[in-house]
Formats: structure tokens, sequence, C-alpha cells
């Protein structure tokens, strides 16, 4: 394979009161569940622009008028090189190869820099787990390491409550490229630099979260080989978990996403276009249609009132297996939307 100057080497191994009325339609998905779609859609594909790389398990985050997106792997590479999209001009601009290599990672942003958290990597033997949070600073275009994860993982969960980072499940190494799902929290303070024990997760998994509000709300995901539909609610004033109604259905290899008074979740790795809305106040799920091209392993930042889905792979683009959707599409949310509270 040629040089490229942006990716390693790498062999995958392995309120709402309705404005409007909404018609729901009887769908089937997977395991023989049924969803209701949701007509019309609380969000409508707006624009999509072109990545540099496409990108498998990257992450991402938003700060000013910038999108930045940070590892993940293209095929038979990692890619080293970060990108940013200027959400006002639409441009594409490619960081310099400065950051180490990851995938099934996590970012935050905190304090106007970028936490750039765990994952597999090949800076270690073997593509193991990252034990580094990798910090960026856009301003002076730098790269320090902040600490060291006392449990490294893939598929974490990073979101920030105040000046916590919160690390909530994953997946941990056991053995040779095995990975074994966790119901483990760690909690990172900014201030004192300091790690504590937090409220273990009810279910083990390899987990999504948003913050919502007060709140940070944990669903889907996979534990021991099985998706999940559980969604479960962390209260930080308390450190306790409390239980929510289920999705509708069992969800894995997906982006989770607050926006609204909704959480969206884009594609699954049984069905890579599907779109699931989970409406915060009346806790139901819809199928929804939108025009989102399939992707999983995919990552989303919402930004203003738009929803930004960044690259992941495709079921139906290149060879059997799929190949790296290289693009970023772009969602709004409808004018009428409401943005829900949290409540316990």
């Amino acid at each position: 394979m040629a040089s490229d100057p942006g990716a390693s080497g790498w062999k995958l191994r392995a309120g709402f009161v309705a404005v409007f009325l909404p018609i729901l339609i009887e769908a089937p998905c997977a395991f023989g569940a049924k969803v209701p779609v949701l007509d019309p859609s609380p969000i409508r594909k707006v624009a999509e622009y072109q990545l540099n790389y496409g990108r498998t398990g990257a992450a991402a985050a938003a700060l000013g008028d910038y999108i930045y997106i940070f590892g993940g792997s293209g095929g038979t590479f990692m890619v080293e090189r970060a990108e940013r999209l200027n959400v006002r001009t639409g441009e594409v601009e490619l960081l310099a190869p400065r950051f180490r290599t990851r995938r099934m990672h996590g970012v935050v942003e905190y304090g106007g820099k970028f936490h750039i958290i765990g994952g597999q990597t090949l800076d270690v033997p073997e593509g193991a787990l990252d034990d580094t949070i990798e910090v960026y600073d856009p301003v002076t275009d730098t790269v320090s390491f902040e600490t060291k994860m006392p449990d490294p993982r893939q598929i974490p969960a990073p979101v920030v409550v105040g000046d916590d980072l919160y690390i909530l499940g994953g997946g941990r190494l056991h053995g040779r490229n095995t990975y074994i799902s966790t119901n483990d929290v760690r909690i990172y303070n900014f201030k004192t630099g300091e790690w504590r024990q937090g409220p273990l997760m009810p279910t083990a998994r390899f987990a999504y979260s948003a913050p919502v509000g007060q709140f940070v709300l944990v669903a889907g995901g996979r534990s021991q080989g099985n998706k999940l539909k559980t969604v479960e609610m962390l209260v930080p004033s308390e450190n306790v978990w409390k239980k929510l109604p289920d999705l509708g259905m069992a969800v894995f290899g997906c982006s989770m996403i607050h926006a609204g008074r909704w959480l969206f979740f884009f594609g699954d790795i049984d069905e890579d276009d599907l779109v699931l809305a989970y409406d915060l106040p009346t806790r139901k799920t819809y199928r929804v249609k939108c025009g989102f091209a399939g992707a999983i392993y995919s990552t989303a930042v919402v930004h203003e009132n738009r929803i930004y889905l960044i690259s992941g792979r495709s079921f139906y683009l290149g060879s059997w297996g799929g190949t790296e959707r290289g693009t970023i599409q772009v969602f709004e949310l409808a004018a009428d939307d409401e943005r829900p509270q949290g409540q316990k």
C-alpha cells in the first residue's frame, strides 16, 4: 500500500404537546420487534460535506464555529490526522499529523481544549488499549498529555459534568484482541487532577452517553455479545443511577446524540440505515425517515440546532463488508421542536 501521510498501517482484527400531529406507521425491525415510524420527521437532512478520510470509530466534538474529528480507521489503516469542519463556510481542513493513532475512543471539550480518551491504538503492542488522555489546544495548535486512565477501555462513554470527566462503561481488554464490557465508572476532576470511583452502572456495556440537563443518559450498546435496549440515567448530584423505560429495540454500532426533546440513534450493526428517536418526555421510541445514508460506528455532534453525523462504515459501499463513508451528513431539527427539561 502506498505511503499515506495521514494514516498508519493497521490490519483490522477481526412540550411536545405537538404543534403537528404525528402519523404513526408500524414498521418491522430486527428480531421481530416493531417500532412505529414518526411522520413528519423531527429532523431533516440539509447538507453533506466531504472528508479527506473516511473513518470508522472516530470521535468528534464542537468548539466555536468548528467540528473537530479525531482518529478512526480507514479500511486497512489508522487515520492519524485530525480534520475540522467550519460550520459557517463548509470548508474541511486537515490538521498536522501529531496525534496518537486511535479508534473506538472518545473526546470531550473542557476549557477550550479537547481531551481524547482511550480506544484501540497502534502506539502500544498488538493494537491494545490506549491508557492516555491526550489534550489538544486549538489556539496554540499543540498536543500534550494530561493523565493516564487507571482502567483503559474501548468504546467508553465520556461526558463532562461541571469540572468532572465521567468515563462510563466500555470494553476492557481480556486476553488477545478480546474485549469484555464493564459497568465500571471512573471520574477525573480537571481541577485537582485526581481520579475517583463512580457509581457502578446497573448494566455493563459498550456504552453510549449523552448529557441531558443535570443528568447523564446511557442507552443501547452491547453486553457480552448481546445488543441492548436498556436506558439508564445517572444523577450526579445524588451519585446514583435510575432506570428509564427501554428503547423500542436494541441497538449497537450507532451514534447516540441528544438534540431537542430527543435521543437520536443513527445506524445499527444489523441495519446500517436505521434512525431511532427516543422521546424524552414520553420515553417512547420511533423510527425516523430523514435521508440518512447508512453507516455504523459513526460519531455525531450537535452544534446549535443541527446534528453533524460523521463518517462511519457502510454495508453498501465498496467490496463485501462495506467501506468507510467519508462524509459529514447534516440534519436540522424541526422549527417547532422543543428542548426537554431533565426529569427524574
